[in-house]
């Protein structure tokens, strides 16, 4: 979790302190609804099409040690160092790609038009069985939830695993420039948002993002079905890693449905052959599952943590 001083947020975001102490250390994490702010956190007063978060601010500023605002209003308490921005949101994110650049995190970045969360929730349970581990909370995955997520990251985690969604042609590439990430999973390409994107064929433009923003070093894994595999393989300088059910460089063999989930060999070329008791059912979470497991594989994790991890997954409500 950050924590900063209300002179060291200025010079990270470009803000002005107008009022307060300039000393004030804020350790309770970053908050951008007054109704559940912890002590000593920081209170961005977002602001959207129906709410203006400027207006809160006096209420959080009797609680966080700093308000970042961008229009200061009457009541503030003086304890709380008043920091003036143009734009709290651009605020926010510049905060959060600043923290990124101090973390030394192996961060997987997922993206797609459906499985995220459940690819989240299985990546996470298998890299904790060896490595600490954040992951993002829910499926807070936009313009707000990705900074917020990298915000809640400590020095001590040693990986992430950052949910990202979109709805229009653009959104990705700040998210990825935020996170960072070396190892990039698309789960799908569908026809959500089409009403923005216009076509399927665009839709996987956007993701192909994410493939786009890898290192050399990194990882592209996405399904060995997928109608665009060209497309992802074209976009990256990552080395590529499909998966799928009975194809893929990892492969799911002989998937049999159980009274609890599912059971299948789990195959990955030279480095195992391993049976795994996922605790659900559907093929497509045997896929969700594969693509989870090659991020383990590549991120270091032993075999036996990689089915474990698969076996021990509990996912998000109301992800089936």
């Amino acid at each position: 979790m950050i924590s900063l001083t209300a002179h060291g947020i200025c010079n990270v975001i470009g803000g002005k302190l107008v009022s307060g102490p300039f000393d004030r250390v804020a350790s309770g994490g970053v908050c951008t609804d007054s109704r559940h702010l912890p002590p000593h956190a920081v209170f961005f007063a977002l602001g959207g099409e129906k709410f203006d978060g400027n207006l809160f601010a006096p209420e959080a500023s009797r609680t966080a040690a700093a308000a970042v605002v961008s229009r200061v209003e009457e009541g503030m308490d003086p304890s709380c160092a008043v920091i003036l921005v143009e734009d709290t949101l651009k605020a926010l994110q510049k905060l959060a790609a600043w923290w990124r650049s101090e973390l030394p995190l192996t961060v997987i970045g997922l993206t797609g038009s459906n499985g995220k969360t459940s690819t989240k929730d299985l990546t996470a349970s298998i890299l904790s069985q060896g490595l600490r581990t954040i992951a993002t909370q829910g499926n807070l995955n936009n313009h707000i939830g990705v900074p917020l997520s990298i915000l809640r990251a400590a020095p001590s985690d040693e990986a992430a695993v950052w949910e990202m969604g979109m709805n229009h042609s653009g959104e990705l590439a700040p998210l990825c420039e935020m996170t960072r990430p070396k190892i990039g999973i698309i789960t799908s390409i569908g026809t959500s948002h089409m009403e923005y994107l216009g076509s399927r064929e665009n839709i996987a433009r956007e993701k192909c993002t994410l493939a786009r923003c890898l290192p050399e070093d990194g990882f592209m894994i996405f399904p060995a079905d997928c109608d665009y595999a060209d497309m992802i393989r074209q976009s990256t300088r990552a080395a590529c890693i499909d998966c799928g059910i009975g194809a893929g460089t990892v492969r799911a063999e002989n998937p049999v449905s159980t009274e609890k989930g599912t059971r299948f060999t789990l195959s990955i070329p030279d480095f195992c052959r391993e049976e795994v008791e996922l605790p659900v059912h559907g093929r497509h979470m045997v896929t969700n599952a594969l693509l989870a497991a090659a991020a383990g594989w590549v991120a270091g994790l032993a075999k036996e943590q990689i089915a474990s991890g698969l076996t021990q997954a509990r996912l998000t409500n109301g992800r089936l």
